[in-house]
């Protein structure tokens, strides 16, 4: 390995992870119809970027993204808010049983970002 096993591998991961969501958010966009001027352009590009270089099905996502979109912020019903790390509602954060859940609801805006590194 040109790098050897040093604190230097970071920054290639870095890099690489910051490439690979740019990637994604192509996949985004094509499932949003806003890159091709066409719908099968803007499929291609979403299946390239989603299901080829990502691993993230371009199908699956359109179906959670239609929902989210549909009934946006809406409990029972937005794929996006439901039980999970995060609280959307202050049912949610009410619900939190334990020190840990519920501190990290309470400092959910601080944590935000680094709890999303650890999202599957």
């Amino acid at each position: 390995m040109a790098i050897g096993q040093s604190w230097l591998e970071l920054v290639p991961a870095v890099l690489l992870g910051v490439a690979s969501t740019q990637v994604a958010f192509l996949g985004h966009d094509g499932g949003h119809q806003q890159i091709a001027a066409t719908r099968t352009g803007n499929t291609v590009v979403g299946l390239l970027a989603g299901n080829l270089l990502t691993g993230l099905s371009i199908g699956w996502w359109i179906d959670k993204h239609v929902r989210h979109h549909a009934n946006p912020n809406k409990e029972d019903h937005d794929p996006d808010i439901g039980e999970g790390v995060f609280a959307f509602t202050t049912a949610q954060a009410a619900n939190r049983a334990g020190r840990l859940p519920r501190a990290i609801a309470r400092n959910q805006a601080v944590l935000f970002f680094p709890l999303l590194t650890l999202r599957v």
